[in-house]
């Protein structure tokens, strides 16, 4: 049997699904819908830490969730998916699409560290997710994807399109830092999922994350 939408749906605060210890762990796989949603504006500074969503227990075979790995979206906000203390980051794999999707106006905040997004936390299995490793999308603003502290960084790999992908023009002012990110199908890191957008004298142009210079 298998539950016919998410795994885990989160609509209230600050909930703690997870931990850093092996015993904490969930396995969500399997799923007809995503592996774990966070959703509205009450979902908000909820942390997803160590959790293998989209894999077996053993950590060797996919177990797809039909939709996303992770969504976070229709604004909420300020949850983290991740951390950079040892244990803290999630395997997400084999997901349908993304392996994390970030959408909607008033998803801000949020902060994805030290995940392992289409691969295991060694960076040699391919569980990649079915399009993109990371997909912000609709008006998703200010949110962190990495970061600058030791073991911020997510590693992102083997997924069937984009590493990182923003969509639209409304989507804007995300960071992306220090991430590792290969072997994937296509770009690294795509700004309005169109291909590489070349470079503008004094960056003045418009779109998403304002189309930055590389």
């Amino acid at each position: 049997e298998v539950n016919t939408g998410s795994g885990i749906r989160v609509l209230g605060a600050n909930n703690v699904i997870g931990g850093t210890l092996a015993a904490d762990r969930n396995v969500i796989a399997g799923n007809s819908n995503d592996g774990v949603t966070f959703t509205g504006a009450g979902a908000n500074g909820n942390q997803l830490l160590g959790n293998w969503i989209g894999i077996d227990a053993a950590a060797t075979v996919e177990i797809a969730n039909g939709a996303q790995g992770v969504y976070i979206g229709d604004g909420a906000f300020n949850n983290t998916v991740g951390g950079s203390a040892g244990g803290a980051g999630n395997v997400i794999g084999g997901a349908a699409f993304a392996g994390i999707e970030i959408r909607g106006a008033g998803t801000t905040g949020n902060r994805i560290e030290g995940n392992f997004i289409g691969t295991d936390a060694a960076g040699s299995l391919n569980f990649g997710n079915g399009n993109n490793g990371i997909y912000l999308v609709a008006g998703a603003t200010g949110n962190t994807i990495g970061g600058t502290a030791s073991g911020t960084g997510n590693l992102i790999a083997f997924n069937a399109d984009r590493g990182i992908v923003l969509q639209d023009t409304a989507t804007t002012g995300n960071a992306f830092l220090g991430n590792t990110i290969f072997s994937n199908a296509s770009l690294g890191i795509d700004l309005a999922w169109n291909g590489i957008t070349a470079n503008d004298s004094g960056d003045g142009d418009s779109g998403a994350n304002a189309l930055q210079n590389f």
